[in-house]
């Protein structure tokens, strides 16, 4: 890194730019079945951010997209009264968030990176069978995005969980 440029780089314009267009297209296309989740996120985020402290914080952004995704599955569940599959995704993701809450590290986040990825996976092949602009498609693009972002957020929070000098890599929570 140059000793000139700045510890905290910030990505382009461009790419912020990009990022709320692809956001305003997929808000528009999706609507309920994006404001729910997403709600809940920024909620939840919004909440934990003024208990959560140390290493805790280092996983709230991965933690609040899940448990946000989780708050659609229990309120599209009671709404339908419908308990079957989904009901499979509450468990795991009850038991990963909490174990994730719980023990801010690396080994809950690479178990829910994998059942993030069976999942995308599963979406992926639902999504292909259904019509474009059905509420079924819809609410599979929601969980695509939703299911992506966890992967992503969950490798950062590894990343940042590991990186020296953090809270983490200095209890040793970076390495369990």
């Amino acid at each position: 890194m140059d000793a000139q440029e700045p510890a905290n780089k910030k990505p382009p314009r461009v790419v912020g730019i990009a990022g709320g267009l692809l956001g305003l297209l997929v808000g528009r296309y999706a609507g309920l079945a994006l404001l729910i989740p997403l709600g809940a996120s920024f909620g939840i985020y919004a909440i934990a951010r003024k208990f959560v402290k140390g290493t805790r914080e280092i996983i709230l952004p991965a933690f609040s997209v899940q448990a946000g995704h989780l708050v659609w599955f229990c309120v599209g569940m009671l709404a339908t009264q419908q308990f079957g599959s989904n009901l499979l995704d509450v468990v795991v993701f009850g038991i990963g968030l909490t174990w994730l809450i719980r023990s801010p590290s690396k080994r809950p986040l690479l178990v829910l990176n994998v059942f993030q990825a069976l999942a995308l996976v599963i979406n992926g092949v639902a999504i292909s069978e259904v019509e474009w602009g059905t509420a079924a498609h819809r609410a599979l693009t929601v969980h695509i995005i939703f299911r992506a972002v966890a992967i992503a957020l969950n490798v950062m929070a590894i990343r940042k969980l590991q990186a020296p000098g953090s809270p983490a890599h200095l209890a040793g929570a970076a390495v369990t």
